[in-house]
């Protein structure tokens, strides 16, 4: 069995980051996460179907983690933010990037050991992100 070549999601990765200019900038943040999405679905992942769930389920947390910080930044400028809310998606930034080298720590992770073992503890942990994405990291 052959893993699929993941150099282009490790490509994308390494280009994404989020910082507070990039709410009123436009969205091409949204569009970076949108080709990663791309890109991990052209992966050959039906000997692996554990990969294209992982990276699936990275995706989803990457977009909400970003839709977070959109609409606390909309929410802000709309006249009813507070400091609270310029703390809060500072946090969220801070998540987002903190989310990017996670990912890529995994996805190193995952080139050494390819097998389902590998993505379930990560599987499980976005899982719980996805039940509750304030609560869990």
């Amino acid at each position: 069995m052959t893993s699929p070549d993941l150099s282009t999601i490790r490509r994308f990765l390494s280009g994404l980051t989020l910082a507070e200019n990039d709410f009123p900038a436009g969205d091409a943040v949204v569009t970076q996460i949108g080709s990663l999405a791309t890109a991990a679905r052209s992966l050959d992942t039906s000997s692996e179907p554990w990969l294209a769930e992982w990276l699936d389920a990275e995706h989803y947390k990457a977009g909400v983690l970003y839709a977070a910080g959109k609409v606390n930044w909309n929410h802000e400028q709309q006249g009813k933010g507070t400091a609270a809310d310029t703390r809060m998606r500072a946090t969220i930034v801070q998540r987002f990037n903190a989310w990017v080298a996670q990912t890529q720590d995994r996805l190193a992770t995952y080139e050494q050991e390819p097998t389902a073992e590998t993505v379930q503890p990560w599987l499980a942990e976005l899982a719980r992100f996805k039940s509750d994405p304030v609560r869990n990291v």
